[in-house]
């Protein structure tokens, strides 16, 4: 199922050829472009320091693995969003079958890949696609006090997520901050 997942992701990230928000491009891969190859149009965000450069050097090191690889600098991002999307997937999968069944975990998968906006939005390069997916991981880890196994679960392997998802900008690190209990 995991190779289906990111097979399917990977197919509707590489074939998206449209955008609906700017942000798209002028908070992430245009800063990323200039953090790699040293031009791109940056911003007054950017220019002002206000926002975290944690998430474009995703892309960066991306597009770096991708001239290493041969891959073409447009596809590099298709590549990291298809990823991020499926991590989403397999750690919402993940939880709702240990949390609520496996058919619950099923409902979730067809609610997904029959949402027209997720479908539509999942794979956009926003801060908000990696955040989700980081959310996601942490929501899978929850709750942080004990494993199946009863072993503590290093919360730091999930606060971690944190740098990426939550350090954006300001008004983005509030649901990562609070404490677990």
């Amino acid at each position: 199922m995991l190779i289906v997942i990111l097979l399917l992701r990977l197919i509707l990230s590489l074939s998206t050829r449209t955008y609906f928000q700017p942000d798209e491009y002028f908070q992430s891969l245009e800063v990323a472009h200039w953090m790699r190859y040293g031009f791109g149009y940056l911003t007054w965000e950017w220019e002002n320091r206000i926002r975290s450069v944690a998430y474009p050097a995703i892309y960066a090191v991306g597009y770096t693995l991708g001239d290493w690889a041969n891959i073409p600098v447009q596809v590099t991002p298709k590549i990291l969003n298809a990823l991020f999307a499926a991590i989403q997937d397999i750690a919402l999968i993940a939880f709702m079958r240990r949390e609520y069944g496996n058919e619950k975990a099923m409902s979730y998968t067809l609610l997904a890949f029959t949402n027209v906006y997720d479908l539509y939005t999942r794979h956009r390069s926003l801060s908000n696609t990696a955040e989700a997916a980081l959310t996601s991981v942490a929501l899978f880890y929850w709750p942080f006090r004990r494993s199946s196994r009863g072993q503590q679960i290093p919360v730091n392997q999930v606060a971690g997520g944190d740098i990426f998802s939550g350090g954006n900008t300001p008004d983005q690190r509030t649901h990562m901050d609070t404490p677990s209990g």
